[in-house]
């Protein structure tokens, strides 16, 4: 985009609530792929998938966000996100819009979020009376690194 006032994000949900991933970090939305279990890893490594003759990892954002659990399904997608070196695929519920925003539009994260979903959002969005979180990646992939 060539307005730096304005900026692309990926919209998805996790249960009933609305997250939003900037675009640029956003490399493909797949299909949900049945993961292969690695022993050893943290419990919120769901497994790795091959994709495209590259082995990929897949994490349950729901448990990293410490989240309610929820069963596998067919509908879920997997959000490959890249941030500097690390890729990684996040299980996520749906896709639910592509949306461009103005950077004032965003607003502090709500005060009612539980602390250990806070400590990853950098702010919020309104749009049609609901509530978007933003995720901050970097937070996210530090947070990943030290569980590891």
């Amino acid at each position: 985009m060539t307005d730096e006032s304005k900026f692309e994000l990926v919209v998805f949900s996790l249960e009933s609530t609305l997250y939003a991933i900037e675009s640029r970090y956003v490399t493909a939305i797949k299909a949900h792929i049945k993961s292969t279990f690695v022993p050893g890893c943290p419990s919120f490594v769901l497994g790795v998938i091959n994709l495209n003759g590259r082995i990929e990892s897949v994490l349950d954002l729901k448990q990293l966000l410490t989240l309610k659990p929820s069963a596998l399904t067919q509908q879920q997608k997997i959000l490959l996100i890249r941030t500097g070196d690390l890729q990684t695929g996040f299980l996520i519920d749906t896709i639910e819009d592509i949306i461009t925003i103005d950077c004032e539009e965003v607003k502090p994260p709500l005060s009612s979020l539980p602390e250990t979903v806070k400590e990853f959002v950098n702010g919020s969005y309104v749009q049609d009376k609901r509530h978007i979180l933003f995720l901050n990646m970097k937070k996210l992939y530090q947070h990943i690194m030290e569980c590891s």
